[in-house]
């Protein structure tokens, strides 16, 4: 279980260094344009489809090092106030969530990608193909149900329940997330 933890926080941290990249490069971007527009009189051609599709990337690509620094967004407020066994109960249900709802957000991004590459599509002014861009955003995602996977299941350890129930319990939520995210996917 170390072991994953540690390939998922290592892989999160190299997602999150692409990020500041990319972030770093849409701040260029702006300076650039703005200078070149302002001196001039001639600003960098397709600067918003690139800065729209830079600042997505950011965000796809942060979200799963923000969890690993647990610099989510947290309502403890609540929480704190309640026994620590239903505090336990309650952080593995909102886990098991969240895993759930970015299992289906990362197949429904990857779906989406697919389709654009498939019907070619392209950004409006610079002819870019975008699929490679929302292939990230859902590489992204997935990173972070690992992250929330090994949440879970640090959670699951620390409660001290027997190996072969973790298990158990592992199994059933991989199979449900994979059942929900098809018949989410097939649904027309």
């Amino acid at each position: 279980m170390k072991r994953f933890s540690g390939l998922v926080t290592g892989l999160s941290r190299v997602l999150d260094q692409a990020a500041g990249f990319f972030l770093v490069a849409t701040m260029v971007l702006i300076v650039a344009n703005i200078l070149l527009r302002a001196i001039f009189k001639t600003p960098v051609f397709g600067a918003y489809e690139y800065i729209g599709l830079l600042t997505a990337l950011v965000i796809g690509l942060s979200i799963a090092y923000c969890g690993v620094r647990n610099a989510h967004i947290d309502v403890s407020l609540v929480m704190e106030k309640l026994p620590a066994r239903l505090q336990a109960v309650l952080s593995a249900l909102i886990n098991i969530i969240s895993m759930c709802f970015l299992a289906v957000s990362a197949w429904y991004v990857g779906a989406y990608a697919r389709s654009m590459k498939e019907s070619g599509l392209v950004s409006s002014t610079t002819q870019v193909p975008t699929h490679p861009f929302v292939y990230l955003i859902a590489l992204g995602l997935l990173v972070s149900i690992g992250f929330v996977g090994t949440m879970l299941a640090g959670e699951l350890v620390w409660e001290k329940i027997p190996f072969r129930l973790f298990l158990i319990r592992l199994g059933d939520q991989l199979l449900t997330y994979g059942l929900a995210g098809a018949i989410l996917a097939l649904w027309r």
